[in-house]
């Protein structure tokens, strides 16, 4: 395996989370060279595909690497995650926050505005190049394993948690996210439900079982990766996927900002200006991103294992997580070590 990757251009494919912000640092490392970036994009309007959650420690992140701060709709302290209605787990004092995704978004383009090309372009046919270097940072819209998910913002009384609910019947999970005092995000997905009202029509069923839903503001679909194809991190040689189109992506609860953003901010740190060529080293990306591998592949076999179990065994598997696992889970720090100690208990359950 080539280490290091060297190439005259950068071509960044997407222009969400990840490809932004991977071309705000990697234009901030290269300086002068910045010339030589190149982001592709497909739509001059930013496609939210679902959520606008993320750990509130992401901020601080986001900060210290002099990215501009999203704006904070909501604070969330409370998270419950439910099975089927059959039994819950609510996690306290671990602090998400509910942002204004699209605007920030947005605002990352415009200061990006002269290196980005709208135009809809097969990462296979610049990377073809082999004086380029790309970054795939397409999101959830890439992938072999389509679910379509129904998401809207809508009217409604709420806890002030952020409520996860896994279906059994169709599989799935629907989620209820507030986004003001009386404004929440909802939304679902199922495993095997394709047709777009039957899909609507088992969502809004499973979210008015959680909270007293008024006035539906706006509706969307989206295609996206849950769970996601196996992670590949480099497609060829000098292809390096960041986030959701690496598989990046926390299956059980849908989050994909936390990955995008670490992704783009480990690609731009493995990239540096040589001799007018701009290199990218790979074992300095993986390291970095070595968590977020972690529990993108934990939860991804997890979400494979529940979905042949009975709403009853899920439940099992529910209780006998450790509190503090659990907790680490939801703050997205979970490692290597966590794992080892905190899964092998899931498991044997599971199978038992």
């Amino acid at each position: 395996m080539v280490l290091l990757m060297q190439g005259k251009q950068l071509i960044i494919v997407g222009a969400g989370v990840a490809g932004t912000i991977a071309a705000l640092l990697t234009r901030r490392r290269l300086g002068d060279a910045s010339g030589k970036i190149v982001v592709y994009e497909a739509s001059k309007r930013y496609r939210k595909p679902c959520g606008e959650a993320v750990p509130s420690w992401i901020l601080k992140v986001v900060e210290e690497h002099g990215i501009s701060l999203p704006k904070i709709l909501y604070r969330l302290r409370v998270h419950v995650f439910d099975v089927a209605g059959v039994c819950k787990r609510t996690i306290e004092d671990v602090e998400w926050v509910i942002i204004d995704k699209k605007s920030w978004i947005e605002e990352l383009r415009r200061r990006i505005e002269d290196v980005i090309v709208y135009q809809a372009v097969s990462v296979e046919s610049v990377a073809n190049n082999t004086n380029n270097i790309v970054f795939d940072a397409r999101g959830p819209f890439v992938g072999d394993k389509a679910l379509w998910v129904w998401q809207s913002y809508a009217e409604c009384s709420h806890s002030d948690s952020a409520m996860l609910r896994v279906t059994v019947n169709p599989f799935g999970l629907v989620w209820v996210f507030p986004r003001g005092k009386s404004i929440c995000n909802i939304g679902g997905g199922f495993v095997n439900v394709k047709e777009l009202h039957k899909l609507r029509e088992v969502a809004v069923n499973e979210v008015r079982r959680i909270i007293d839903v008024k006035t539906f503001v706006s509706e969307n679909y989206s295609i996206i990766r849950v769970p996601p194809s196996n992670i590949s991190v480099f497609r060829s040689p000098n292809i390096v996927r960041l986030g959701e189109a690496a598989g990046l992506i926390m299956s059980l609860g849908g989050e994909g900002i936390r990955a995008a953003l670490l992704s783009a901010i480990a690609a731009a740190s493995a990239t540096s200006l040589e001799n007018e060529t701009i290199c990218f080293n790979k074992l300095v990306y993986v390291w970095k991103i070595k968590n977020l591998i972690l529990q993108s592949w934990l939860q991804k076999k997890l979400f494979e294992v529940i979905k042949w179990l009975t709403a009853e065994k899920i439940c099992e598997l529910l209780k006998a997580a450790n509190e503090d696992v659990l907790r680490m889970w939801f703050e997205g720090r979970l490692g290597l070590w966590e794992v080892l100690f905190g899964v092998p208990k899931i498991v044997f359950i599971a199978f038992s």
